[in-house]
This record gives C-alpha cells, structure tokens and sequence, in this order.
C-alpha cells in the first residue's frame, strides 16, 4: 500500500518531522522466527543508501530479523549516514494476535535554560514507541538534517513494505491513522477510559456520556454510573458493571445542571478510578456574575493608572459589581502591622457581606502587595529537616483563603513552633498566624491574588522599561503588564490552542495521579478528541496552549526537570532568572503545578508560582497541587474562582485542601471567551437613543443591549438575544449610560452553554 505524503493542495496524509502513527498489526509469525536479513518494513518513505552520498533520503519504522526488535530510522540526503531515533529489543509477538502500535516523535530538543557550553547540553526524549498502551522504548528527536528530502517524499509513504514491495511485514495491519501533533496521553492504558465528555440530543431529550473507545490488556475498566442535580447529596444509579464507551441517559432537559459520577467496579477506593463530571445544555447567559472585593494595596490607582481604571470596566462589562477595600503594604519586617492589617480588612469584608442576601456569590482579589495571612505547622512538600533550618519547611504557610472563610471559629491561634531559618515559617501563641493545616471543609468566598513583590531579577528583563532600581516601580510595571495582557485575553485578543500539556518530572507520584487529573480537566474543557490531551513539556511549547500541568522537583524560585526519586540526575533548573528573555517566555495562559517549597508562595523573594504571570504576553493564572482544582464547571462558563468553592468536597473525608491554595492571577477569568462589539455609536432623536455597531466576524453570534439604572446596576433590555446590529431605547432619558455584548451557544465537553462576551460601553449626554 502506497499513499502520497503530502496531496496537491498541500496537505500532509503523514508528518515525517513532527507527530503520532497509530495501527493494529495482526502477525502470520512469533517473535524468533527468522525473516529477511534485512528485516522488515512496517511504514517507509525514499529508500536507504549507505553506499555513496546520491541518496535523498529515507524514513522508516521497521523490524530486525526474528522480529524481537522495532526500529525508528531515517536518513538525510547526499550522506551514507542514518541516524537511529529509538529502538524496542526484546520484544514477544506471538502469531495471530492483534497489537496496537503507537509511534510518537517530534524534532530534536535541548533544554532552553543553563546551557552555557557544549558540554551543558542535553536533550529531551521526543520520540516514544508504545505496544498496547505500554512504552517500550523511547529515544531523542528527529534532527531536520536526517529528514529525506522533498525529492524522496514524492514517491510517497508505503505500509507493511517498501516502496519497491520488499521486504514485506507478512502482517494483517489495519486502522492506520497519521497526525501531525505528538501522541496524546489518553492512550496510557491504566487512564484512557477514564475521562469521560457529554454531548446533548435536546429534541430527543439525551445526554451521551463518552470515553475514549481504546481498549487496554483486560478491556475497558467496568463502572458504576450515577447521577444527581447540582446541589443534591444523593446520588441515584443508572448503571453497574458498565464496559461500554457510550452511556446514554435518556431522561434530561436543557437548562439544568446534572452531575454524573463513574467509579470503577473494580478498584473504586482509589481516586484514579473515580471522575465526576458536571452536564448542562443550552445553560443561560449569567448577566450578573456577583460581587468583586477588590482589596487593593495603597497608593496602587495612582501608580497604575488608566490601566487600573481599564481593569474595572473590564470587571464590570463582565458582570461584576466591585466593593473597593484599601490596604496597608505588607510589611515584610514588621509581622505585629500586617497582623492588625489583616484583622481589619476581614472585618472590612465580613462588612461587605452583610450588606448583599445570604448566598450571593462573592469573589476576593487582592491587587498589589496586600497584607499574607499565614497558617499551619506542616511542611506540606515533605520537607521537614533539619528542624528548623533552611530544609525545614514547617510552619506557618502564606494562606490568603483566610480572607475568604468567614467562620472565625474554626481559625485558632495556640500552635507552637519556632524556626531559625524563616522567621515567617515561626508560628507562636496568639500572634496572629494561625493554626490550621487544611482550609475549611465549605469556603465561602474564593481569593485571588496579582501580586509582583520580590521579583526582583525581572529588572534584568529584556521587555521591561523602568528607569529607576525601585522595586515598587518594578512591582508597579509588572502589575500594569499583567493588566494589559488581561484585557487582551478578555477582549478575544490573546488566542491559544484548546490543548491540556502535561508533563510528569515526579517519576514516585502514586497512580500517575496528574495524568488522571489533567485528562479530566481536558474532557470536561475540549472533549475526548485527538490532540486535546499531550504528554509534553508545557514551558516548551511552540504554540500558544491554554493549560500547562507541571509536576516537577523544585525550590522557591523555580523548577528541575528529569528527577527521579532518590536519584538527582539531569536536573537542569528553570529559575525566574530564566524568564527574562522574551523568547523564553513560556506560552500557556493558565499554569497547574505542582513541586517543593514554591507553594509557599511569600516565604522567599523570586517565587516562581508569582513569576510566571510577569512575563508580557501569557501566564494569566498560577495554581499551586493541581488535585485539589475541581475546575470543571469552567467547560459550563464558571470562572476559576468556582474551583475553590469545590475543593473542599463534603463527600470525600479524605479531601482537606491544604492552607496555601488560592488563586495566583484574577480569579474572575473563564476559559471561553468572545470577541466584543466593534464601531458601537449613539444617536439621539426626539425620545428615543438608537444604538448601531459593525456586523461580527463571527455569524453565529447575536447580542445583549443593557441600561445603566440609578443604583449603577446594568439591565438587560430584552428577554431574548438580538440577532440585528442596532437597537432603540423607546423609554429612555437624554443621560444614559448602555452597553452592548455578544452571545453565542458555545460548545464544551461537559455540553452546552450561552456564553457572554465583554461588555462595550457607551454613554449619551446632552
């Protein structure tokens, strides 16, 4: 079988520098048996040429001799030179049984970051080969230089042979799919059928719950099926012992929210076989999201200016009301001022709350560098000696959740603990750090924080402009930066791939954890689709993505890649001093990570969970042990604060969030964005104000036209969206502030929802 590498138009069937070949091979032999001398091809593109330099070049994924080994080969033109990419020995194919094969491979790499010489260079392994779901080998990448010339791909690609029809794998294969991405993690047997997405029949009243068809060594792991509506405690059974990759409920309707819950029949006490995934169609447009507490540091609306007053209208034309809290600086010498500052901000806030009905949703961002709660006594990441010197990281963690839990019983202040090395580690009776480890079972109001205190190495920066050494005017610069690049990524303007990378560093992390949480968040986000699910190094990413998961060796300013357990090898550092090149700016909007010591996030100057939001163009979120993250509810239009009003999951007695988790970044950002309005205009005649804007790119979206009342709410004018660009106001006043913001049903793995953009503004005045 022959097919073109790339059609006329320009498109490639297959990838020979970057991507993933999956198939099923049946075998007429068992591995021993004797084949050709020269082995035998299961994919070929050109042909080899170890004689004279006249060759163009060749590509092949092919078997020794007895069949007990598999090679990744390919060779450049005009050399006799061919370059091994990876090779599986010892290998048991037994005759008549099917095998899934999956090829992964992408170009050479080497690490960005503390290269100073040749000999400091190392690669990543890029290219893996899997045997039902199992790596069996893995090798560096494909340099361009080995890669056959245009020349050779002309002849096309053959499978199960060569090109000329030697050399033949004497196999059944069958179906054989090419990408042009890296081979995705679902495929990793122990976790594939997992993750699960939902897909609506509305006229028929369904909901489909699907899990990636793929079958690992004893079949699709068998589970319970249940469901409940949002809000219940109950969970009632629609299935047991199901082994399907298809559930069907056929008993739901639009506009409610479901939460559906598989656990393996199997192994139903460990949380890798367990996923929960919450379900709606056709949710509607939420006009009034609730109500920021902005606790913003002193001094910060003059020093950020029109970037400040940007950022509010931002939150407003999103939905948000603002209650404005002003804050003293953290003092980093004086524990006594911050203590009192903070008692006085909660009370602030427990104000604040008071004045809105019981259950209104609140969020809490604090804007510069707000007065850090601490609490606790353990050291979280496990390290523990020697006591009380610069290894030992107990005590008192940075818990800035103490402002968003309003029950101040359960907030003591009797610990004991002194600390030689980090005197805000030190935890004493009464002095106002408390004591608890974990955050509440119920947190009433999620927190987070933009705050760029104690990066100092970012004066180094290539991309920043400040002409002075103070370190507020750097704090200050960083801050308007963040900004910027949020009403960039608001307004539709900051655009990255629907794509979760993630790559494991911590090789002793029990049941490959991250993985499971990283391709549920995915489903639930993009579905169960190729591609949206890599296995990856996130800080190397060529193109835009929108989640980076990490877990890495680390310390406060940074991360080691390549540690495995017991064995500190390869550790080559990622530091915050290794972001001050634009070019090393890593792009992935929202950050998941987990490693030692940087959770702690104001224990040290250049703390890299704060770092990572301070380059210009992406970082937009930071959270700290990606587990306690129940961020699904965002692929229905929640934003990422939703995810701490989850973590501490009643029905789970194993579930303690630990103290230091809250939001690194603006807690009030969602993961589906639209592009506003463009041209919006107002015009007056007689009693009427006639609003008109420029037709969208998008023809699938319609709009929402809002007033301004007395009290400064926004009111939407209509009970339904508009599909026409203009609207008149027939009961309006000569003095009226409106606002204009598009709509679209907008489609995730968890279903459907009617999504909002942006709010533009305008005002009439006479």
């Amino acid at each position: 079988l022959i097919y073109r590498v790339r059609e006329e138009d320009g498109s490639l069937n297959i990838n020979l520098r970057e991507g993933s070949i999956k198939f099923w091979i049946k075998p007429n032999w068992s591995s021993g048996t004797k084949g050709h001398p020269f082995g035998s091809r299961l994919i070929e593109v050109g042909e080899i040429n170890t004689r004279d330099s006249s060759g163009k070049g060749w590509w092949s994924l092919f078997l020794n001799q007895d069949r007990t080994s598999m090679t990744l080969g390919s060779q450049g033109p005009n050399t006799t030179r061919w370059v091994k990419h990876l090779q599986a020995d010892r290998l048991e194919f037994e005759k008549d049984q099917w095998y899934e094969i999956e090829l992964s491979y992408a170009p050479r790499t080497t690490y960005a970051y503390n290269v100073v010489s040749p000999n400091t260079v190392q690669e990543f392994l890029n290219c893996h080969l899997y045997i039902d779901g199992r790596r069996v080998a893995s090798g560096p990448g494909i340099a361009p230089t080995d890669l056959p010339a245009r020349e050779a791909q002309l002849g096309g690609f053959a499978i199960g042979s060569t090109l000329k029809g030697s050399l033949a794998c004497e196999a059944l294969m069958d179906d054989f799919q090419a990408n042009n991405f890296a081979r995705n993690i679902w495929s990793t047997y122990t976790l594939h059928d997992n993750a699960w997405a939902a897909k609506f029949r509305l006229d028929r009243n369904m909901v489909f719950l699907m899990r990636r068809p793929e079958m690992g060594p004893d079949g699709m792991h068998p589970v319970e099926i249940e469901r409940r509506f949002l809000g219940e405690t109950q969970w009632t059974t629609l299935a047991s012992e199901f082994t399907g990759d298809r559930f069907v409920d056929k008993d739901v309707a639009a506009g409610l929210i479901y939460e559906y819950q598989f656990r393996s029949s199997l192994k139903d006490t460990l949380e890798i076989y367990q996923n929960r995934i919450t379900v709606a169609a056709q949710l509607p447009p939420i006009h009034n999201r609730g109500n920021l507490i902005l606790i913003r540091e002193e001094g910060i609306i003059d020093l950020l200016g029109d970037d400040y007053l940007q950022f509010k209208r931002d939150l407003e034309g999103d939905g948000w009301s603002i209650s404005d809290i002003q804050a003293a600086r953290h003092a980093e010498d004086d524990w006594d001022a911050n203590r009192w500052e903070i008692d006085r901000i909660k009370k602030r806030i427990q104000s604040i709350v008071k004045r809105f009905p019981d259950g209104y949703p609140h969020v809490i961002l604090n804007l510069g560098h707000v007065p850090i709660p601490r609490s606790g006594l353990s050291a979280f990441d496990g390290h523990f000696f020697p006591t009380g010197g610069t290894g030992d990281h107990r005590g008192a963690w940075a818990c800035d959740s103490y402002y968003g839990s309003l029950d101040e019983d359960y907030w003591k202040d009797d610990a004991l603990y002194f600390h030689k090395a980090y005197s805000a580690l030190q935890n004493v009776p009464h002095d106002g750090k408390w004591d608890a480890d974990t955050l509440p079972r119920s947190m009433e109001i999620p927190v987070g924080r933009i705050d760029f205190w104690g990066l100092d190495s970012f004066f180094q920066a290539d991309f920043t402009q400040i002409e002075d050494q103070d370190p507020k005017s750097l704090e200050s610069f960083l801050l308007r930066q963040y900004l910027q690049k949020n009403h960039r990524y608001r307004h539709g303007l900051l655009e990255a791939k629907e794509q979760f990378t993630y790559l494991n560093g911590l090789s002793f992390m029990p049941q490959r954890s991250g993985i499971f949480r990283a391709l549920n968040l995915s489903a639930s986000f993009f579905g169960i689709e190729e591609g949206k699910a890599v296995a990856g190094r996130p800080l190397y990413s060529k193109v835009p993505i929108q989640f980076g998961y990490h877990e890495m060796r680390a310390f406060p300013a940074g991360i080691q890649l390549g540690w495995k357990y017991n064995q500190s090898t390869l550790t080559y550092s990622h530091t915050t001093f290794d972001l001050l090149k634009l070019e090393n700016e890593p792009k992935v909007l929202f950050h998941l990570m987990f490693g030692s010591w940087f959770g702690d996030w104001n224990l040290t100057r250049e703390n890299w969970l704060r770092a990572l939001l301070a380059t210009p163009n992406y970082g937009l979120i930071s959270l700290y042990f990606p587990k306690f993250w129940d961020l699904e509810k965002m692929g229905l239009g929640a934003p990422f604060a939703v995810a701490m009003l989850e973590m501490g999951d009643l029905t789970d007695t194993y579930r303690d969030a630990p103290r230091m988790l809250s939001i690194m970044g603006d807690p009030t950002l969602r993961l589906n964005t639209l592009k506003p309005v463009s041209g919006l205009s107002i015009s007056r005649s007689g009693q009427e104000n006639r609003l008109s804007w420029n037709p969208h790119s998008d023809p699938d979206v319609r709009f929402y036209v809002y007033r301004k009342d007395d009290s400064g709410e926004w009111n939407v004018l209509h009970s339904s969206s508009i599909s026409q660009t203009s609207y008149t106001d027939l009961t309006s006043s000569p003095q009226n502030d409106y606002m204009v913001k598009t709509t679209k049903l907008q489609v995730t793995g968890s279903g459907s929802y009617h999504n909002l953009s942006q709010g533009i503004a305008i005002q009439i005045s006479e």
